[in-house]
């Protein structure tokens, strides 16, 4: 329901008296933004990096989808780790 009267805190104190929660709801915006920008980063680093892994440690070119995929495991196993609640 919402309080529709002329005499509430916020309304009393202008703008600046926002509730802390939505105070910070910009700088979450940019830590996820910044967060999903390095994981899409990572993984081309890795895709761009496979043929010198593959030149390098000798591995067909029918076998280097493997690299790719124990970095996605490593990396959502790690996620999953981390991102569990204490």
């Amino acid at each position: 329901m919402t309080d529709l009267s002329p005499a509430s805190p916020a309304s009393a104190q202008g703008e600046d008296a926002a509730p802390p929660a939505t105070r910070h709801l910009g700088w979450a915006l940019v830590l996820i933004s910044v967060a999903q920008l390095m994981v899409v980063l990572d993984a081309t680093i890795a895709n761009i990096a496979l043929p010198y892994i593959g030149a390098d440690l000798d591995i067909a070119e029918a076998n280097l989808s493997w690299i790719v995929t124990g970095y996605a495991l490593a990396f959502g196993g790690l996620l999953l780790l981390g991102g569990r609640p204490r």
